[in-house]
C-alpha cells in the first residue's frame, strides 16, 4: 500500500468519528448541548404521534429530562472522545499527509494546494487548548507535565464543555477540512480502499 493510501485510510478513519460528533451536536441546535437534546426528544416524539397536550404534561416532562440527562452523559463522553480524535487527525494530516507521501509530482502539487486552502480552517482552533486537554484530562491521568493535578486544565475542560459553541466550532471546522478532502481526494480514497483490501 501507498503512503499516501495509508494516510487518507488513517484520516477517513479518524475523520468519519469526526464527521458524526459534528452532525450529532448540530442535530441537537446552537443552544446548549441538555437543552438541544430535550428538544430533540421532544421532537421525535410529536413526529411518532404523541400529542403536544401529552408531551407538555408532568409525566412526559419528567420523562424527557431523565433521558436526556442519560442521553447528555453520553453525547458528552464521545465529546471527550472526540477532542482526542481532533487531535489525532491533526498529528495524521500535519506528519504525513505531505509531499513526501508520494513521488507522483501531480498528487505533490494536489496536496501542497489542499493545505494551502485549508490552511486557516486548521490555524483557526485554539491547538494548544485541545492539546492541554488531550494530554491531562482525556488520555491521561489527570496530571500536568509537574506530576501535579491539573487544575487548570480541569477547569479548561469544564468550561470548554459548558460553552457549546466553541465545541462545535472545532468539530465543523475540522470537519470542513475532511469534507474537502473527500471531495479532492475522492478517487485517491477509492484507490486507497482498493489497497486496504488488496
Amino acid at each position: 500500500m501507498t503512503k499516501l493510501s495509508e494516510c487518507l485510510i488513517i484520516l477517513n478513519f479518524i475523520g468519519l468519528k469526526i464527521e458524526y460528533l459534528n452532525n450529532v451536536h448540530i442535530n441537537y441546535g446552537f443552544t446548549d448541548l441538555l437543552t438541544g437534546i430535550k428538544n430533540d426528544m421532544y421532537r421525535k416524539l410529536y413526529n411518532l404521534g404523541v400529542s403536544e397536550e401529552i408531551l407538555d404534561s408532568e409525566k412526559y416532562r419528567q420523562f424527557i429530562a431523565e433521558e436526556a440527562s442519560e442521553k447528555f452523559s453520553l453525547v458528552h463522553e464521545n465529546f471527550a472522545k472526540g477532542i482526542v480524535d481532533l487531535y489525532s487527525f491533526k498529528q495524521e494530516y500535519d506528519d504525513f499527509f505531505n509531499s513526501k507521501c508520494t513521488e507522483n509530482e501531480f498528487l505533490r502539487e494536489k496536496i501542497l494546494k489542499f493545505k494551502k486552502d485549508n490552511k486557516h480552517l486548521i490555524n483557526d482552533l485554539d491547538w494548544n487548548e485541545i492539546i492541554d486537554l488531550r494530554n491531562t484530562i482525556l488520555a491521561h491521568n489527570l496530571r500536568d507535565k509537574n506530576k501535579s493535578l491539573a487544575n487548570r486544565n480541569l477547569t479548561k475542560f469544564a468550561l470548554l464543555s459548558l460553552d457549546y459553541k466553541k465545541g462545535l466550532l472545532y468539530f465543523i471546522q475540522m470537519n470542513t477540512v475532511y469534507q474537502n478532502l473527500k471531495k479532492d481526494f475522492g478517487v485517491e480514497f477509492q484507490q486507497a480502499f482498493i489497497e486496504s483490501i488488496m
